[in-house]
Protein backbone atom coordinates (compact mmCIF):
# COMPACT_ATOMS: atom_id res chain seq x y z
CA UNK A 1 0.00 0.00 0.00
CA UNK A 2 2.96 2.31 0.97
CA UNK A 3 4.39 2.04 -1.90
CA UNK A 4 1.38 2.42 -4.19
CA UNK A 5 1.01 5.83 -2.76
CA UNK A 6 5.00 7.25 -2.91
CA UNK A 7 4.14 5.89 -6.50
CA UNK A 8 1.43 8.26 -7.09
CA UNK A 9 2.97 10.80 -5.19
CA UNK A 10 5.64 10.77 -7.41
CA UNK A 11 3.91 10.81 -10.61
CA UNK A 12 2.07 13.95 -9.61
CA UNK A 13 5.75 15.92 -8.48
CA UNK A 14 6.88 14.31 -11.85
CA UNK A 15 4.21 16.29 -14.04
CA UNK A 16 4.65 19.30 -12.23
CA UNK A 17 8.53 19.00 -12.58
CA UNK A 18 7.42 18.76 -16.25
CA UNK A 19 5.23 21.94 -16.28
CA UNK A 20 8.13 23.59 -14.42
CA UNK A 21 10.93 22.60 -16.72
CA UNK A 22 8.67 23.37 -20.04
CA UNK A 23 8.11 26.86 -18.73
CA UNK A 24 11.94 26.98 -18.04
CA UNK A 25 12.62 25.63 -21.54
CA UNK A 26 10.41 27.91 -23.33
CA UNK A 27 11.17 30.93 -20.59
CA UNK A 28 14.77 30.87 -21.74
CA UNK A 29 14.92 30.85 -25.30
CA UNK A 30 12.06 33.66 -25.45
CA UNK A 31 15.30 35.54 -25.95
CA UNK A 32 17.64 34.48 -28.26
CA UNK A 33 21.43 34.99 -27.46
CA UNK A 34 24.60 34.85 -29.10
CA UNK A 35 25.95 31.38 -27.34
CA UNK A 36 24.74 27.87 -27.39
CA UNK A 37 21.89 26.70 -24.67
CA UNK A 38 24.14 23.69 -23.37
CA UNK A 39 24.33 25.05 -20.00
CA UNK A 40 20.87 25.86 -19.42
CA UNK A 41 19.65 22.51 -20.80
CA UNK A 42 21.37 21.06 -18.47
CA UNK A 43 20.48 22.79 -15.50
CA UNK A 44 16.60 22.13 -16.49
CA UNK A 45 17.86 18.25 -16.94
CA UNK A 46 19.16 18.58 -13.10
CA UNK A 47 16.39 19.13 -11.78
CA UNK A 48 14.92 15.71 -12.87
CA UNK A 49 17.94 14.04 -11.47
CA UNK A 50 16.90 15.58 -8.00
CA UNK A 51 13.59 14.07 -8.56
CA UNK A 52 15.02 10.71 -9.58
CA UNK A 53 17.21 10.83 -6.24
CA UNK A 54 14.23 11.65 -4.05
CA UNK A 55 12.31 8.65 -5.95
CA UNK A 56 14.76 6.34 -5.37
CA UNK A 57 15.23 7.25 -1.37
CA UNK A 58 11.60 7.17 -1.02
CA UNK A 59 11.72 3.32 -2.52
CA UNK A 60 14.26 2.38 -0.15
CA UNK A 61 12.95 3.72 3.13
CA UNK A 62 9.48 3.37 2.65
CA UNK A 63 7.36 5.15 5.03
CA UNK A 64 5.30 8.21 5.71
CA UNK A 65 7.39 10.10 7.37
CA UNK A 66 10.51 9.51 4.94
CA UNK A 67 8.10 10.32 2.23
CA UNK A 68 6.96 13.85 3.76
CA UNK A 69 10.33 14.53 4.55
CA UNK A 70 11.87 13.79 1.58
CA UNK A 71 8.97 15.79 -0.62
CA UNK A 72 9.69 19.08 1.60
CA UNK A 73 12.88 18.44 1.00
CA UNK A 74 12.65 18.27 -2.91
CA UNK A 75 10.60 21.31 -2.89
CA UNK A 76 12.87 23.32 -0.76
CA UNK A 77 15.60 22.82 -3.20
CA UNK A 78 13.59 22.98 -6.16
CA UNK A 79 12.30 26.62 -5.30
CA UNK A 80 15.98 27.27 -4.22
CA UNK A 81 17.62 25.88 -7.46
CA UNK A 82 15.17 27.84 -9.47
CA UNK A 83 15.45 31.28 -7.50
CA UNK A 84 19.36 30.76 -7.74
CA UNK A 85 19.29 29.17 -11.17
CA UNK A 86 21.70 31.66 -12.75
CA UNK A 87 24.53 30.24 -10.22
CA UNK A 88 24.28 26.89 -11.11
CA UNK A 89 23.92 27.85 -15.14
CA UNK A 90 27.31 30.23 -15.01
CA UNK A 91 29.26 27.43 -13.07
CA UNK A 92 28.10 24.77 -15.84
CA UNK A 93 29.57 27.31 -19.10
CA UNK A 94 33.16 27.04 -17.61
CA UNK A 95 32.70 23.25 -18.52
CA UNK A 96 30.15 23.19 -21.38
CA UNK A 97 30.49 26.14 -23.49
Amino acid sequence: MEQTIIHIINMLLLLLLLALGGIMYFGMHFAPQSDPYTAEHIAVGMIFILWGLNYGIQLKLCTVKSLVASNLLLVCVVALYVFFIYYPITFLEFFVE
